[in-house]
């Protein structure tokens, strides 16, 4: 876009600020005269202008004025009001303004013309003080090209039949000017009051503390105390405060006596020319731009073509882009539906969004983490491998429990180890990196005990080292104290003469004795074994898994409901579809919580087909045995071969084998075989488990879409009607956008005039 000429660009932004409204989205270039009342700001705006302003006397309400003057070679006036609030329940219909149009025959109706709009935008708002804007073009030979805000004078104190709030509300309208940081301020301070103590200057510096839109004109010179000229001067030469960048400036408007004498405003400039020229110290001031009203006008007609030149490009976008942010907010919310079709169809259309939506979640065809739901780069994976996530921890947590390894070895382990004088009892206090395992067989009878001790006495440990009665060298070996300085070392036994002693499980054959003959493997302690393993350890992980699984169902409810656009206008519905959503999703996790519970309670009575179980237990039933067998004959990976053995001597070996076998008794057989039983069964289960339970989860992920859709079909023609009500917010929230893209849409109609 190409601008060309002052005049174009001027004109342009006057019918941007004149006949829109775009100043309440965007901050527009503006100079803004501000000052507290009796401070000669109108007198000011008046001499700029050539428009006679209503005496602040003569109004009971405040609103701003604008005026947008042009140079012309006949005088006229045409006076608007812009509404900024239209009052609540109203329309521009109801609160239009008839423009008034004032030319040179009449020009001294013009003051109470403005009037007459001021009182008209009270009247309409209802307010005492209103941001609606009386604007004034004016045409005239004495018009600078310009455009001038001139703001409601500063009051400290409510007068008589003033309202409360007025200061405050005062306050509140200049503020907003204020605060536009492509406004420029005309601070206008009297110079017989104390610059420093001027509050309209407090409240510039503090939007402005950088003092770079900011021009303070000083008025009513005469008024000065004799001998106090010279402190003014320093003043206006940025000699008695911080620097303004764009510098002071000083103006003498009519005083009351000549007001009253009706001194024309040509007359008045003609005069305060001539007080400037001729007045002491003013005249001996070098520089002269500092003084005089038409000097400011000139002045404020090239900062203000400036300001535009500078802001224009940014403004062009800044106006595009929030219409089509407001555009694409109001499209979001769209129309609602009024009539009993219009509500169907409406409803249809929502199911026709979170129908499939739901189902790509489940199915995991479409990433969780692109709805509006805030998440963390962990939580953003689809919905299945959430869940297969979820399954695999289950898997973890079965598999670490002792159930799944009955005959695991671990430091602190009561074993029996076979050896060549049969069995021995101990604890594992050490393992190798090769997977022996170093046994204390302290109280162990000698006999036995030496058998495994590489070194005994060594007495050339001190005590110092020993950490409690195991030592551990750096060489990797482990040593045993005798509680009086002496340590036995110990031999690394091989992992095959070691399993775990079945000791733990005699109390509970003694407690679940059967009316059967002791002969026979106790199934009653077996079972009870199975069910305190399953109820202690995999029941728990099951029941969460379900629950994992049905909150992840009730996450996905949340991420569809919340990403509609269109049920995000009527939370009574988005209510209502949420209830029956998670109702259903309660429904298939009880029925999947039951499921479950009888697939445990099945599990309680041990039975399995599995020929893992029966290849095991015929494997770990003699493997004891047999490690015995090798131990006596000398057959161990690390034994002298028995070649040269007798058949005597090897028939004498077996039996002595079998006779200390032999000479168990029938609860120390039944309980090693119960313990291979239990540790090949343990496996069995596991498996089942790992695949039972996470199945009757993916049951109830997958019938998820189904139910939903049924329950959306439940909700009736009266739940419709009673739910799309929109709710006031959103009523208000798209009024407001629909006067936004209207403002904003006309000012880009301006835009297309360039």
């Amino acid at each position: 876009m190409t601008l060309t000429g002052n005049e174009q660009i001027r004109a342009f932004l006057d019918k941007l600020t004149a006949s829109t409204n775009v100043s309440k989205y965007v901050e527009l270039p503006m100079i803004a005269v501000m000052g507290e009342t009796s401070s000669g700001k109108s007198s000011l705006l008046s001499s700029i202008s050539g428009v006679e302003l209503p005496s602040s006397s003569e109004l009971t309400t405040r609103c701003p004025i604008m005026l947008q003057m042009n140079r012309a070679e006949t005088r006229k006036a045409v006076i608007n009001v812009q509404w900024k609030d239209i009052p609540e329940g109203k329309n521009k219909k109801d609160i239009e303004f008839k423009t008034l149009v004032v030319k040179d025959d009449d020009w001294e109706e013009l003051p109470d013309s403005i009037s007459n709009a001021q009182k008209h935008i009270i009247a309409a708002s209802g307010k005492e003080v209103a941001r609606d804007i009386v604007h004034v073009k004016v045409e005239g030979p004495l018009c600078e090209d310009l455009t001038l805000v001139d703001l409601p004078g500063i009051v400290r104190t409510r007068g008589v039949n003033e309202s409360a709030s007025i200061v405050e509300d005062i306050k509140a309208l200049i503020d907003d000017y204020l605060t536009n940081s492509r406004c420029v301020i005309l601070a206008v301070v009297p110079a017989n009051v104390d610059f420093h103590n001027s509050q309209i200057m407090a409240e510039a510096q503090n939007v402005d503390p950088e003092t770079s839109r900011t021009i303070p004109v000083i008025t009513k010179p005469d008024l000065i105390d004799t001998g106090a000229e010279g402190d003014v001067v320093d003043l206006l030469l940025g000699r008695k405060t911080a620097k303004f960048q764009m510098g002071f400036h000083m103006v003498k408007g009519r005083g009351q006596a000549q007001l009253d004498k009706k001194l024309s405003i040509q007359e008045s400039l003609q005069l305060e020319e001539a007080f400037f020229r001729n007045q002491m110290p003013w005249r001996q001031v070098t520089e002269r731009n500092l003084f005089g009203t038409q000097l400011l006008r000139k002045k404020l007609g090239e900062l203000q073509l400036g300001l535009i030149r500078e802001k224009l490009p940014s403004i062009i976008d800044e106006i595009r882009e929030k219409h089509d942010q407001a555009a694409e907010e109001l499209a979001s919310i769209g129309e609602i539906p009024q009539s009993d079709r219009e509500k169907k169809m409406f409803y249809r259309e929502v199911c026709d969004e979170l129908l499939p939506c739901i189902a790509m979640m489940v199915q995991g065809t479409s990433l969780r983490s692109s709805t509006k739901r805030v998440r963390t780069s962990a939580d953003s994976d689809t919905l299945p491998s959430q869940l297969h996530g979820k399954c695999d921890e289950y898997q973890r947590a079965l598999k670490k429990a002792k159930f799944t390894h009955i005959a695991t070895i671990e430091i602190g382990t009561e074993v029996v180890v076979s050896s060549g004088q049969g069995t021995v009892h101990g604890t594992v206090v050490g393992k190798n990196d090769t997977g022996d395992y170093f046994i204390d067989y302290q109280g162990r009878e000698s006999h036995n005990k030496y058998e495994f001790v590489l070194k005994a006495s060594c007495k050339d440990l001190k005590e110092g080292n020993a950490k409690g009665k195991t030592w551990r060298s750096n060489a990797g070996n482990v040593c045993i104290s005798d509680g009086c300085g002496n340590y036995d070392e110990l031999k690394a036994v091989s992992a095959k003469k070691v399993q775990r002693d079945p000791s733990w499980i005699l109390p509970w054959m003694k407690k679940n004795r059967t009316d059967e003959l002791p002969v026979f493997v106790n199934s009653a302690a077996f079972q009870a074994i199975v069910m305190m393993c399953i109820d202690g350890e995999y029941v728990k992980p099951s029941q969460a898994l379900v629950k994992e699984a049905h909150q992840l169902l009730l996450e996905a409810t949340d991420d569809a409901l919340s990403s509609s656009k269109q049920l995000k206008r009527f939370p009574s519905l988005q209510v209502l579809i949420r209830r029956k959503l998670t109702d259903k999703a309660a429904a298939l996790a009880k029925r999947a919580e039951e499921q479950v519970e009888h697939f445990i309670e099945k599990e309680r009575t041990p039975y399995t087909q599995d020929h893992y179980l029966f290849e095991n237990l015929t494997k770990k039933r003699f493997e004891p045995f047999l490690a015995q067998l090798k131990n006596a004959l000398g057959l161990g990976p690390s034994s002298i071969s028995s070649d040269t053995m007798s058949k005597k001597s090897i028939e004498s070996i077996v039996d002595a084998v079998f006779d200390r076998n032999q000479r168990k008794s029938i609860d120390e057989h039944m309980a090693e075989d119960m313990q291979v039983t239990l540790d090949a069964y343990g496996k069995v289960a596991l498996k089942r488990f790992i695949d039972g339970i996470p199945m009757e989860c993916w049951d109830m992920v997958r019938k998820f879409p189904e139910a939903t859709k049924r329950a959306l079909f439940e909700v009736t023609d009266r739940d419709i009607e009673r739910c799309l009500v929109v709710s006031s917010t959103v009523e208000r929230r798209r009024d407001e956008l629909k006067v936004m893209v209207d403002d904003l849409g006309a000012g880009i109609d301006v835009l297309e005039t360039l």
